[in-house]
Formats: structure tokens, sequence, C-alpha cells
């Protein structure tokens, strides 16, 4: 057995953005999207993998956006 564990926000009243409508907001590509996905570009908590796919904790995502974009260390 193994267990995951998620920031609580991931679970109260939380909405999930596709990695199109993140690049819409941004107004990048999604192959921007993708490429700082794999340079790690995006803070860890906006991420969640539903399946195969990737969405991003709206909410989370709003805080990043709205601390300026800061690098992710």
């Amino acid at each position: 057995m193994f267990s995951l564990t998620f920031p609580e926000e991931f679970f109260t009243g939380t909405n999930l953005m596709t990695k199109q409508q993140v690049a819409n907001h941004l107004q990048v590509s999604i192959r921007t999207i993708d490429r700082w996905l794999a340079d790690g570009n995006l803070p860890p908590e906006t991420k969640v993998r539903v399946g195969g796919s990737v969405r991003f904790n709206a909410k989370a995502f709003e805080r990043w956006v709205k601390s300026g974009c800061p690098k992710v260390d």
C-alpha cells in the first residue's frame, strides 16, 4: 500500500486548470508550459496529476501569479 500526500487546499473547493487555461492566462504557448514543467519552473504546489494529465490548482496558481511568478528554488 502507498500513501499520497497533498496540501489540504487541493481538496477544499479548489478548481483545477488545464495547461491550455494556464497558457492562455499567462499568454504563452502550451509548449512553454511544458518546458517550464520539465525545467521545474512552476511551483510544485500548483501542479497535480490526474491520471496521465497535468492539472493546476487554480488557487495556488493565482497566488504564484500575484506574487510576480517568482522562480522556484
